[in-house]
């Protein structure tokens, strides 16, 4: 039986590929500080996982949990991209310093990373959809150290470390906290207004967390993929002003109404953002099957119902 470890496995993401792996026959450990995560999230696997309570900035935290693995998903961060403005320092020894001792580690032991990155390597980019050779210019600190840690992974994988790096879009869908999509869905289950910051022209690429999952096994089991870095997306852009729109549609089809506010736009949001997914096909044959707005209008109508009584 193959061992894995997932750090930031209590997380939104961490946690639903804990679950797959666990399906997939894998013995599971997660390792997490619970700064973003909680056990309810594990709810579903409780007694079938070990839970680690760990700071991956601590490397003798790291280092014996790391024993007899054949892979670890790394996924533990801080992603609060506001909040890395305020502590820069903070991000750097968690995002950077943390990948550098399981890195460290895969050098010792010989077990494979599969690196969780972002799409916020990219920054501004004129040309659309981004490719992964595009020019990285992030434009937060937060994206900033994921590409630090990124160019980590290469400096690691010239050493013999098998690793491979995925970039993430904007990831949705079941026990998210944050982001765009779970916000509208909390505000509209509740009757509150859809606040969009800036004119909501912004274009996401929204990938479902179970897509995403789908790439962290595809990435673990290429051999071809190791040493690339790779877009985890749709290769779809959907603008927040349509997705605030589907929402207020959805809300009004069940008798609900809610209204569509406009705030100032956030600092470091770019405007438009797109995967290219043609690397995504070739190496991991990676196929997204959710588009947001149905899953949206899904949502909201098993949530309005149910709270209305129905089926």
């Amino acid at each position: 039986m193959a061992i894995a470890v997932v750090t930031g496995g209590a997380g939104f993401i961490g946690s639903h590929l804990v679950e797959r792996l666990l399906e997939e026959g894998f013995q599971v450990k997660v390792l997490d500080d619970f700064s973003y995560g909680s056990m309810d999230n594990l709810k579903s696997v409780e007694g079938s996982v070990e839970v680690h309570v760990v700071d991956v900035s601590k490397r003798e935290q790291v280092k014996p949990l790391l024993k007899d693995v054949d892979v670890v998903f790394h996924l533990a961060a801080l992603v609060d991209v506001p909040r890395s403005f305020l502590e820069p320092e903070r991000y750097w020894r968690v995002n950077v310093e943390g990948t550098i001792n399981i890195l460290e580690e895969a050098l010792e032991r010989g077990f494979k990373v599969v690196y969780s990155s972002s799409s916020s390597v990219y920054g501004y980019q004129s040309t659309l959809p981004i490719p992964e050779d595009a020019e990285l210019k992030p434009l937060t600190p937060y994206g900033e150290t994921k590409l630090r840690a990124e160019e980590e992974c290469w400096r690691y994988w010239r050493r013999g470390v098998r690793v491979v790096a995925l970039r993430y879009f904007n990831v949705y869908g079941e026990r998210q906290r944050a982001g765009v999509v779970s916000k509208f869905l909390r505000n509209a289950l509740s009757k509150r207004p859809l606040t969009i910051e800036g004119d909501g022209l912004q274009v996401r690429d929204f990938v479902y967390v179970g897509d995403v999952v789908e790439a962290n096994l595809k990435a673990y089991r290429s051999r071809r993929a190791e040493g690339m870095a790779i877009n985890v997306g749709t290769g779809v852009g959907v603008s927040i002003r349509d997705l605030a729109l589907t929402v207020k549609r959805a809300c009004l089809s069940l008798g609900v109404k809610v209204e569509i506010t406009y705030t100032k736009p956030r600092e470091g949001d770019i405007p438009l953002s797109i995967a290219d997914l043609r690397l995504a096909s070739s190496l991991l044959d990676f196929k997204p099957r959710v588009k947001v707005l149905e899953w949206v209008t899904n949502r909201l109508v098993k949530e309005l119902g149910q709270s209305d009584g129905g089926p």
